[in-house]
Formats: C-alpha cells, structure tokens, sequence
C-alpha cells in the first residue's frame, strides 16, 4: 500500500477499532483503464459493488463511465440523491416487486432488464409512456474458472429466461405496446480472470444475438454483457484488460457489431482495489497448533471473505508493544487464522494467511475491499456499532 494510505490508516486508528478506508484515486486509475475500449461500448457502475456516497459521486461525474446499474428502489433513490432523473440508469435483477418497477419508471429508468414474462406483463400495466427494456438470456455456454456463475448449462438459475425460449418469449413482448424491446442482457458470470474465456463467452452471445434476430425478424440496438471482469484476491494472475480490448475489437468486426451498443457493468473491477478493511487485534490464541488472531470486528463488517471461501490479501501493521499479562501469545512468522468477535464459528475473514509478525493490539489490514464489504455484510448480526466507512484523495 502507498504511504500516504499507510498514514491515513494509521491516524484513523488512534479513534477507530475498525473502519474502511476508499482510495478514490485509484479508482480514478481504474476508471482510465477503460479508456480503450471500442467506441461502442458503453460502461455503467454496478453500484451493488460499493454504494458510498463519495465513490457514487465520483461515478456520475466521471466522462468514461455512462451511468449507473441498480437492482432495488432503495439504490434508485441513493442515484436521484446525485441526480434529478434516472434516464443514465440501468435496472437489474431478479424479483422485482411492483412497486420498484412503477417507482423507477416515475423517474424515468433508462433501461429496465426483464427477467421474465411476468415481469414484462408487470410494466405493461404500470408504465404511463412506452418503457425501453432488455430482456435476460441465461445460456447454455458457461464460463469457467469464474467466481460466480449466474447461468448453467445444467442447473436451474433464477435469472432471466433460457435462450431457447427467447424468440417465444420476443414474440409475446413484441404484443405489449408500452414496451420497447432494445436488445438482450447475456450476464453468465462474475468474477473472470481469464480475459480469453471472457471474449469466448462474447463471441457465443453476438452469434447467439444474431440468431435470434433471424428467428424473430427483430434487430436490436444493444447488448448488455453484464459485468464479468474479475480481481485477483490470491495471487492466480490479473485480469489482462489489454488483451481483452484487442480481443473485443476484432469481436466486433468477426460479427460485424459496430452499430450496436454493447453495455458493461462493472463494480468489483472498478473499486475491489481501492478498499482497505482494517481491523484491530484483540486477543491471541492457540487451538490445536493453530494461531488465531481474534479481532474486534468480523463478518459483521465483511462478509465476503468467508461466505466465498477467498483468502484476501493481508498486512498486519505493528502499533508497538501491548502488554497485558507477561507471556502472552503473539505470532511470528507462521500462518494463522484471523476471527471476528461474533458467536458463531463461520465468523472468519481469513482461513489462513501468513504474517511476520503479529501482537495484540496490530491492525489487520484486508487488501482488495473496495468491492462487497460493508454493503454486503450483516451490520446487526448481535448488535455491533457499524463499521465506518472513509475516504481518501480527490472527491472531484
């Protein structure tokens, strides 16, 4: 980590037991990866990744990203805090309720993406203007090696409907006047780190796209590929977003894809790298030959760790000498554990990581938690304060 961010932690510390910390310049330094991508293709913020008001912000004033992607009212609402109407935003998801549905369209929803028929027949009756839409593909190819995997070529998903159903289901949309079908929204997986498997999954979807326009007369202006960029939390190699633009490129040539608008929505690429979690150490202990450091704040604060099974990357920044009985344990240069204070044994953010040294009283630092940390975790699971949440660089 820079220094500057070693400092800040630091300073925070002297008032915080545990607290987040966002380093907005590098997520500006992200953002600028993206510069190369084809002119058609257009990047929205996943904000289920990270919704602090800071990193929302600097997403809607950023030229290179084009708006935002939601999945409830309530992120709905946190997007019309930073902006009058929602005509840069995306809505996806699974189960959306009535309400929802008739909330973001009052507000002018961009896009909305159907996973259903129902859903379809649910803006028909509620929507007062004709309503632009997408509707979801869960396909038959799936993407190996990816962290989560939202379709399976065996297994049933909740998303979207299956892509031999689609001109059936094209077909039925095409009778409800107050939709306006714009193209397919082909999400398979999160979590990819092999750019190569990433392009193969694109190169199946447009061949798939254009089937289904000759199957239904149809020709769509836009195909949202979801998000998919994954990050590297142990050390399997980064994602290689060079070799993905180029790959992209000649993509879009092979099926001659220029004259459509092809959606990424990206939150864990974008802000996974910016995020510290820190954490203080509180007790040593030993359990079966095992060092566990026990910190004052758990999977209360970031869940994710443990409910995906990924060891993030560690540093244990040493405060000096904590003496609070002569003999007590500390942990050098060996591979511990590293526990919450929660009273339940799934309370764990590492499974084992290695340290060179660690004393009660350190600062665990999780690296990579820009993305799905305190969003994503069970804040009043018995009770605890919530964790802060800071920043650090240029807001603007």
């Amino acid at each position: 980590m820079h220094s500057e961010v070693e400092q800040e932690i630091r300073r925070l510390a002297e008032k915080n037991h545990s607290f987040f910390l966002y380093d907005l310049d590098r997520i500006r330094q992200q953002i600028g990866n993206l510069s190369r991508l084809p002119r058609n293709v257009e990047v929205f913020y996943a904000m289920k990744a990270n919704s602090h008001p800071a990193i929302l912000g600097l997403m809607t004033h950023s030229s290179s990203i084009r708006g935002i992607e939601i999945a409830s009212a309530g992120e709905a609402q946190k997007v019309l805090a930073l902006e009058p109407k929602l005509s840069r935003t995306i809505y996806t998801g699974p189960s959306k309720r009535s309400d929802e549905l008739a909330f973001a369209m009052q507000h002018g929803i961009q896009l909305v993406n159907i996973e259903s028929l129902t859903e379809a027949h649910r803006i028909q009756s509620l929507a007062r203007t004709p309503q632009q839409i997408l509707l979801r593909l869960n396909i038959d190819q799936e993407i190996h090696g990816a962290a989560t995997r939202m379709s399976f070529a065996n297994e049933p998903t909740p998303f979207g409907v299956h892509e031999t159903e689609a001109p059936q289901v094209i077909d039925e949309i095409s009778s409800l006047r107050n939709l306006q079908l714009q193209g397919l929204h082909i999400f398979a997986a999160s979590g990819v780190l092999d750019a190569q498997s990433l392009l193969n999954h694109i190169d199946y979807s447009f061949e798939l796209s254009r089937k289904i326009e000759s199957r239904t007369g149809k020709r769509f202006t836009t195909l949202d590929f979801g998000g998919g960029i994954g990050i590297d939390y142990e050390g399997k190699g980064e994602f290689d977003i060079l070799t993905f633009t180029k790959g992209l490129e000649v993509l879009i040539g092979k099926h001659k894809m220029h004259d459509k608008k092809l959606l990424f929505e990206l939150g864990r690429y974008l802000v996974a790298d910016s995020g510290y979690f820190v954490t203080t150490i509180n007790d040593i202990k030993e359990s079966r030959g095992k060092k566990i450091l026990l910190c004052t704040a758990g999977t209360n604060a970031h869940r994710r760790p443990y409910a995906l099974k990924v060891n993030y990357p560690i540093t244990v920044l040493n405060r000096g000498e904590n003496i609070i009985y002569p003999g007590q344990l500390s942990a050098e240069n060996e591979s511990v554990q590293v526990r919450g204070p929660l009273c339940t044994s799934a309370d764990v953010l590492s499974c084992g990581t290695h340290v060179s040294s660690a004393r009660i009283g350190d600062l665990v630092v999780m690296h990579k938690s820009g993305a799905y940390g305190a969003d994503m975790s069970h804040k009043d699971f018995l009770s605890h304060e919530h964790v802060p949440e800071y920043t650090i660089g240029e807001t603007k």
